[in-house]
């Protein structure tokens, strides 16, 4: 299968499976519309003056948005402005989307989100402003026969020596690694691109564990070809060896 070329390519596919729609049912969260995609084509594009003077109508977010969304806008914008930058807008989307995203922290906590027999485990490293994202994926990957191993699912109240002790053994369990890389996950210094610490931890226990079980990782790395750029649109040399996800195929993610 073709995997999903952006976020609204993704939800759309979602709207047909049964479990996702129970979960977010009464949920105000405020998903992505074809129009989000244009917005997003064209901020990356990397013309740093078209990026810059990107803008969205703000009247146009409050007629198509969720109330969380609207009361974070409320709470982040000045009443003179009337129109935003498609940067800023994504950042306060994001930051409403998790704050509804906490009703069901608990729900998600006692969810049946065991590893089925007998299906293959892709392990998801993700920063946690992408937590939306995660879950979003964790149950396409379910509708293609793949376990994804979100650790949000499992572990949100443990202390960080018990979780990467876990996290070990799932990197070992787990047939490959997907990586949600872009702006969230990505830090600048010195003009250079970083990943985020705690990522950054995971992708090189995932090199630990491959060496460790003579299993050779160059095939077994991917990450999100269309998650939001960096700003500086260079990528980090830590995941120079990844590779863009594109289809799935008898359970196993391909470039």
């Amino acid at each position: 299968m073709k995997f999903p070329e952006n976020y609204y390519e993704l939800y759309t596919e979602l709207l047909r499976n049964s479990k996702f729609t129970k979960v977010i049912k009464g949920l105000d969260i405020n998903f992505p519309t074809s129009d989000f995609e244009k917005h997003r084509e064209s901020f990356d594009k990397k013309d740093k003056h078209r990026e810059k003077n990107e803008k969205i109508n703000i009247v146009d977010i409050e007629n198509n948005s969720s109330n969380t969304l609207n009361d974070e806008l409320h709470k982040k914008v000045k009443n003179t402005e009337t129109t935003i930058s498609y940067k800023r807008f994504m950042q306060i989307e994001r930051n409403a989307n998790n704050k509804a995203l906490k009703d069901v922290i608990t729900e998600l906590k006692y969810m049946n989100t065991s590893k089925p027999i007998n299906m293959p485990q892709v392990f998801l490293s993700y920063p946690v402003k992408d937590v939306l994202l995660a879950i979003m994926l964790f149950y396409f990957f379910d509708s293609q026969g793949i376990y994804l191993y979100v650790d949000y699912m499992h572990n949100n109240v443990l202390s960080n020596g018990a979780l990467k002790q876990i996290l070990k053994q799932e990197l070992e369990q787990s047939k490959q690694i997907l990586l949600i890389d872009g702006r969230n996950n990505q830090i600048s210094l010195d003009s250079k691109t970083y990943i985020r610490p705690w990522c950054a931890w995971e992708i090189g226990l995932y090199y630990e564990v491959r060496q460790q079980l003579n299993n050779a990782h160059y095939e077994k790395m991917f990450r999100l070809g269309w998650a939001d750029p960096s700003g500086n649109g260079q990528q980090a040399q830590m995941i120079n060896d990844f590779k863009i996800v594109n289809r799935i195929c008898s359970a196993t993610l391909w470039q």
